[in-house]
């Protein structure tokens, strides 16, 4: 009698403490606000089901953020704030109206992401909160307000909603296809010439190292050159300073010991090094101090070349490519007949630049400068660039010439794939193209007043020191007969490539994430073991790097197309982040309804030319009105 009692216990308890368990289960979904929407305007919104995984219980919520650009934004929001044991899903969403002097809100409309839900359910979710209010929705296409801008394609053209990732300016971007586009596929493979794998086998038999210690010791040197960095900028190195002294002064401070003044200069100089040392050991926390490669053997110049050579080469050529695939048809922006006469190669080392521009243009050049301070690398480049006739004295060029130091007036160039070279690269573009149309005042004033121009509107704009160099240029260009004549300080010229524009870099002005643009190319392996360290196991590897071309002369008047930075596809829809000429970085989807938009901006690819070209329409700064003046002064 007693065991069957202990039985029917569980059955007497259960259900008191289902209830019991279902209060304090529903307590934490009862933390969540059912609605929260912005008090007025029109926004995007999203319906959510919260599940509490402990309990089972769900419930559905109503989220609306003016701020949002995307429906998926909100959704973020949401799970970053709303912390527990929790599993959010979307069944749809839409946009709302709230319309505060007339007290009233419209739910209408559908998502991208999510697809449209039953609007129903938000409303009697919204009228909780809104007692009172006309709240009203419409699951109807035909019933909703008639847009500002066409979604779909239409004429020609589609709007989307764009960020600028840089400012988090939200704003209506509208997208028409580029005319006299043409599409092509950007090479992404740049194998090692043959001739150039034969030049680098003989040149290896001639060590005294056998080739597996040799490719050992490549794979040593990639992991090295992997890791450094540029040397710490100044501005780190105070700051380091200001941190190690203010340490020592605390720690003097508290010790009873005499003042440094009192000792003589040995112990003064002694206690700078201390600091310097110390200044030293911190930032090589943070900081690999990077010095030049120096050769002492042939052997390691060997396995340089082994790591180098061919990754080097596939950085060259990709850049070299971009001669070929201007983006427009041959009787547009024509650069496909572009032959240089001279090349400088200045840190040639292993000789990877010189195998790139042979592969893309042969010996019909008139000369190329190769220069390096290390006479062993550059006579192992010698060695490799013998080809497959190693056994002959001659090179493969007779065009070639090498040097020990730079040419008079030649600058120096940084080259890498880390941001802090980038941050280099983008310093020399700035200098060229803010010299080139930095006026010599005094030249320019004896040119005036040999022309009869000069006048006192004329020397206004020259002595205006609150004009930059750029709007003093273009005035005084209006003015002469031949815009040529003006004396710059170098010659005027312009971004060819990547950069569709002269202006700041705006990668470089972000507050936060990456800023540097990297363009990839893949590379086939070159081992001497046999062996392979790629990670899919194929045999090529992927490296990364940024390059600037400069071209001579004023930019071509007309269009010019953007720069496709990233790419991320969804299910039918693809979110595009663009360099644009104008506009800065641009991020916004286009979905499949745009139909030969979506086709377009699908088919392109990273790094490449974007076929479509993009207008602010309307934004929440008015700053884009006179970026559309600029735009038009220009296009004249």
């Amino acid at each position: 009698m007693f065991s069957s009692t202990l039985k029917q216990l569980p059955n007497l308890i259960r259900p008191s403490f289902k209830r019991f368990s279902g209060k304090i289960m529903s307590s934490k979904l009862d933390g969540i606000n059912d609605c929260e929407i912005d008090s007025s305007g029109k926004f995007k919104y999203i319906q959510i089901k919260v599940k509490d995984r402990d309990s089972g219980d769900h419930k559905l919520i109503v989220r609306g953020y003016s701020h949002c650009g995307f429906h998926s934004d909100i959704m973020d929001e949401v799970k970053e704030k709303e912390t527990g044991n929790f599993q959010f899903t979307c069944p749809g969403g839409g946009r709302i109206e709230v319309n505060q002097a007339e007290k009233s809100i419209f739910v209408y409309g559908y998502s991208q992401s999510y697809g449209q839900p039953d609007h129903s359910k938000a409303v009697e979710i919204i009228k909780k909160k809104y007692p009172g209010w006309n709240v009203t929705f419409s699951n109807d296409e035909a019933s909703k307000p008639k847009p500002e801008y066409n979604r779909t394609y239409e004429n020609g053209k589609v709007h989307v909603t764009s960020i600028n990732p840089g400012t988090d300016e939200h704003s209506v971007y509208r997208l028409v296809p580029v005319k006299d586009f043409k599409s092509t596929k950007g090479l992404r493979f740049f194998p090692l010439p043959e001739e150039a794998v034969e030049g680098l086998k003989g040149a290896i038999v001639n060590c005294q190292r056998p080739a597996k210690q040799l490719q050992h010791e490549a794979d040593q040197m990639t992991e090295k050159l992997n890791q450094r960095r540029f040397p710490a900028s100044p501005k780190e190195v105070q700051a380091a300073r200001r941190e190690i002294l203010g340490k020592i002064r605390v720690k003097e401070n508290e010790d009873e010991s005499l003042p440094l003044e009192v000792f003589g200069k040995k112990i003064q100089n002694a206690h700078d090094k201390y600091i310097q040392k110390e200044i030293q050991k911190k930032l090589k926390k943070t900081r690999y101090n990077w010095k030049a490669l120096d050769f002492e053997n042939s052997e390691e110049a060997a396995a340089f070349s082994m790591s180098r050579l061919a990754p080097y080469f596939a950085e060259v050529k990709k850049v070299l490519s971009e001669f070929d695939r201007n983006g427009f048809k041959p009787e547009k922006f024509d650069r496909n007949g572009f032959k240089p006469e001279s090349i400088l190669d200045y840190g040639g080392g292993c000789g990877s630049a010189f195998w790139a521009v042979r592969d893309q243009w042969g010996d019909d050049f008139q000369e190329y400068c190769f220069i390096d301070t290390n006479d062993l690398i550059t006579k192992f480049a010698m060695d490799i660039m013998r080809g497959s006739n190693s056994s002959e004295s001659g090179l493969i060029s007779k065009k070639l010439y090498f040097r020990r130091a730079l040419p008079k007036g030649v600058r120096y160039l940084y080259f890498s794939d880390v941001e802090d070279a980038f941050a280099a690269l983008i310093q020399a573009r700035n200098f060229i193209l803010t010299n080139g149309v930095k006026l010599d005042t005094q030249i320019l004033q004896q040119i005036l007043e040999k022309n009869n121009l000069m006048s006192e509107e004329m020397s206004a704009i020259i002595y205006d020191k609150q004009s930059s160099y750029s709007e003093k240029y273009c005035l005084i260009r209006e003015k002469l007969s031949d815009p040529n004549a003006l004396p710059t300080f170098i010659e005027t010229g312009h971004v060819y490539a990547p950069c569709p524009h002269d202006q700041g870099c705006p990668k470089i002005e972000m507050p936060k994430g990456k800023k540097s643009c990297n363009f990839f190319a893949r590379w086939s392996e070159i081992r001497a073991d046999g062996k392979t360290m790629s990670r899919k196991r194929d045999g090529t590897g992927i490296t990364a790097f940024s390059y600037v071309i400069l071209e001579k002369g004023h930019r071509n008047v007309g269009i010019s197309p953007g720069r496709l930075l990233d790419k991320k596809k969804a299910n039918n829809c693809v979110t595009c982040t663009v360099c644009t000429p104008f506009d800065g970085l641009q991020r916004f989807p286009v979905s499949k309804r745009a139909g030969p938009i979506y086709k377009l901006a699908k088919g392109a690819e990273s790094g490449q030319l974007f076929p479509l070209e993009g207008k602010i329409i309307q934004s929440e700064n008015d700053y884009h009105f006179i970026r559309e003046m600029i735009r038009d002064e220009l296009d004249k």
